[in-house]
C-alpha cells in the first residue's frame, strides 16, 4: 500500500475524491489497472474462412403429367326398406243384423227387396227375427226353414223346419246363425201360407266367406349396374388405299310390277239381337210369384231387350217413378203402360229402350196385387259390350 500511495500519489486521490457533476459534464471513465499486473491468455491465430463446396447443377426435368381423371362412379342405390310385415289380420266380428230393419217380421214388407239393398251376407253373421206375440190386434208370426227354392216359392211347408215359435220373436227377438256357406230359405206358416203367399213374408239368402286381404308381393332388389369402363385409348390404324370400284353387272331386264292384292275391309259388328223375355218364365203375370228374385236370376238384361207380360183379364201393368214407390206400391204419379186385356194372347210387349231403372207393378185391388201379392220388380237394362 505504501509502495502504492508513493509511487503514484496523484491517482489515489484522484480516486477517492468527489466531483461535482452537471447535466454537463460526465463521469469520467476511467480505465482499469494496467494489464502488467495479470498475465494475458495468449491469442489464438484467426484461421481464414473457407467458402463451401459449391454443388453440382442437376438439370431442371419437367413435371410429369397429371393422371387423367376417370368419372365418378355413380354411387350404389340405397335398397328400399321393406316396412314390417304386418300382423295376420283377423276375420271381422259377426254382426247382428235385424230382419226388416225397423220394419221387423211382419205382413206386407218385401223382404227380398230387403235382402237385395242390406247384402252381402257372411258367415256367421246373426239374422234377428223381431216380431210380437199374438194378441187380439196382431196376428201370429213364426219362422221355418224350407229345403229348397221350389218350396219356397210355393210355400210349400211339408218339408219345411220350425226355427222359432209364435213367442220367440218377443223381446230380444230370435237369434239365427249363418253358420254354412249355403242357400237358407225362410218363411212364416201362419194362415195356411197366407202369411207366406200373400203377405210377402219369405226370402233366401245365401252368406259368402270373409276374404282376408292378400300379403303385398315381395318387393325386389334394384338391379346394380356394373361399373362403366371406359373405351381404350384409339389406336392408330395405318392408312390402307381405297378398294378398287368394279364395274356394276348388267342389270336384268325389269318386269312389270304385278299388281297386289287390296285388303279387303274387316267385317263391322253386328248388333246383338234383341230377345223376347216372358216376365216370370213359366209363371208368367200372376199373385204370389217372387218377381224380384226371377229379374235376379235370369240378368243382365240389356237395351232394346223385350219384357212380355201375359196375364188374364185380373192384372195390368203400371211403370212408377222410383224405388220409394215401388217399395210403398204408391201408384200416385203410376202410369199404366198396359191395361186388364192386353195381357192375353202373345202378352204384351214392352221394349227396355233406355238405360235407366224401370219399376213394374200391378196396381189392381188398390195395390194389394202389388203389396201382398209380389207382383212388382225392378230391372235397369245395360249397353250390350
Amino acid at each position: 500500500m505504501s509502495t502504492l500511495s508513493s509511487a503514484d500519489p496523484g491517482w489515489f486521490r484522484a480516486r477517492n475524491t468527489t466531483f461535482p457533476f452537471s447535466s454537463r459534464h460526465k463521469r469520467p471513465r476511467f480505465s482499469p489497472p494496467p494489464s502488467r499486473c495479470l498475465p494475458q491468455p495468449p491469442s489464438r491465430p484467426r484461421q481464414p474462412r473457407t467458402p463451401p463446396p459449391s454443388r453440382p447443377r442437376q438439370p431442371r426435368t419437367p413435371p410429369p403429367p397429371p393422371p387423367r381423371r376417370l368419372p365418378p362412379s355413380p354411387p350404389p342405390p340405397r335398397r328400399p326398406r321393406i316396412p314390417p310385415s304386418p300382423s295376420s289380420p283377423t276375420p271381422q266380428n259377426p254382426r247382428k243384423i235385424i230382419v226388416g230393419g225397423s220394419k221387423y217380421w211382419r205382413l206386407g214388407f218385401d223382404y227380398n227387396d230387403w235382402i237385395h239393398k242390406n247384402g252381402p251376407f257372411y258367415l256367421n253373421d246373426i239374422l234377428v227375427f223381431k216380431y210380437d206375440p199374438p194378441n187380439s190386434s196382431t196376428p201370429p208370426h213364426n219362422v221355418y226353414l224350407l229345403p229348397n227354392m221350389q218350396s219356397l216359392n210355393k210355400c210349400d211347408f211339408r218339408r219345411a223346419k220350425l226355427v222359432a215359435n209364435l213367442t220367440q220373436g218377443s223381446g230380444n227377438g230370435f237369434n239365427f246363425v249363418l253358420k254354412q256357406q249355403k242357400a237358407y230359405y225362410f218363411a212364416c206358416a201362419e194362415g195356411n201360407g197366407f202369411h207366406c203367399n200373400l203377405g210377402s213374408m219369405k226370402f233366401s239368402i245365401t252368406p259368402q266367406s270373409r276374404r282376408l286381404p292378400s300379403p303385398p308381393p315381395p318387393s325386389r332388389r334394384p338391379r346394380i349396374p356394373p361399373p362403366r369402363q371406359m373405351p381404350p385409348p384409339p389406336s392408330k390404324r395405318p392408312r390402307m388405299p381405297p378398294p378398287r370400284q368394279m364395274p356394276p353387272p348388267p342389270s336384268p331386264p325389269s318386269l312389270p310390277p304385278s299388281p297386289s292384292p287390296s285388303p279387303s275391309p274387316p267385317p263391322s259388328p253386328t248388333p246383338q239381337i234383341p230377345r223376347k223375355i216372358i216376365v216370370g218364365g213359366s209363371e208368367q203375370w200372376r199373385l204370389g210369384f217372387d218377381y224380384n228374385d226371377w229379374a235376379l236370376k235370369n240378368g243382365p238384361f240389356y237395351l232394346n231387350d223385350i219384357l212380355v207380360f201375359k196375364y188374364d183379364r185380373t192384372h195390368s201393368v203400371y211403370l212408377l217413378p222410383n224405388m220409394q214407390s215401388l217399395v210403398d206400391c204408391d201408384f200416385g204419379t203410376a202410369k199404366m203402360v198396359a191395361n186388364l186385356t192386353q195381357g192375353s194372347g202373345d202378352g204384351f210387349e214392352f221394349v227396355l229402350n233406355h238405360q235407366n231403372p224401370y219399376y213394374f207393378a200391378c196396381g189392381e185391388a188398390n195395390g194389394f196385387h202389388c203389396k201382398l201379392g209380389s207382383m212388382k220388380f225392378s230391372v235397369t237394362p245395360i249397353a250390350q259390350a
